[in-house]
């Protein structure tokens, strides 16, 4: 299997719980730009593991701060995340340094090209991809919206934009997070944990909890849990180049 966002240094133990992924693809996504440089650092003896250069949005009263380092750092990262827009907070002046911060970060990626993008957008999908449509139909790099939590509708503008969708174990407990999984293209749907936010059985979820939502998506779509895996690995190979 693969995860394409975990945040493996927020574990409790880092080093162990990139040892259990045992060798499995996936994204170490990081929540602001001093925290990259250790994420290289720890995913350096896990080959498979791949550091994100991240800047979460819902530290919006210091994202501006982290910007300048964001940006300093963008050259030496093929993996972008977590980044994005969320509309939870009522407070306008950080919903403004949000976009503006958002803005600034696709306009580098875009610039730069080949990227790999994590982008969290919860109570924000509308804006997310009217930021991502700013720079054409298809943004330079690979889309990839964690969590996806947006309407129906929404999630039609994200499919024909060519965003992928990563899925995680407490998605497919949820009605909303199944309805919104049913309606997303088999081709387009990748595997995460997000892990340690997302619990599993009371405990942080880890990548290999992907194999829950393997087993949800086999059924939803009428086919082996083995051929189910197959697909999503090979979606996500084609998400970051691989």
């Amino acid at each position: 299997m693969h995860d394409a966002h975990c945040h493996f240094d927020l574990y409790p133990d880092p080093r162990a719980a990139c040892a259990q992924a045992a060798g499995m693809p996936a994204i170490l996504v990081t929540t602001k730009p001093s925290a990259f440089q250790r994420a290289c650092a720890l995913a350096g003896d896990f080959p498979a593991i791949h550091p994100a250069l991240g800047l979460i949005p819902q530290e919006a009263a210091a994202l501006e701060a982290h910007l300048p380092l964001f940006l300093d750092l963008l050259p030496r990262a093929r993996f972008v995340g977590e980044i994005g827009l969320d509309g939870v907070s009522p407070d306008p002046a950080g919903q403004a340094a949000q976009s503006r911060v958002f803005a600034a970060v696709l306009d580098a990626c875009a610039k730069a090209g080949g990227k790999v993008l994590s982008i969290h957008s919860r109570r924000a999908a509308t804006p997310v991809l009217d930021a991502l449509a700013a720079h054409g139909a298809a943004f330079p790099g690979a889309v990839i919206l964690h969590w996806f939590s947006g309407n129906a509708a929404e999630l039609v503008r994200a499919t024909g934009m060519g965003c992928f969708f990563s899925v995680n174990p407490a998605m497919v407990k949820s009605a909303n997070g199944r309805a919104l999984v049913r309606g997303m293209p088999r081709d387009r749907v990748v595997l995460e944990s997000d892990g340690p936010f997302v619990e599993v059985d009371g405990r942080p979820a880890a990548p290999a909890d992907g194999g829950l939502v393997v087993a949800h998506l086999a059924g939803l779509w009428g086919m082996s849990r083995e051929a189910a895996e197959g697909l999503m690995d090979a979606n996500f190979a084609r998400a970051v180049g691989n």
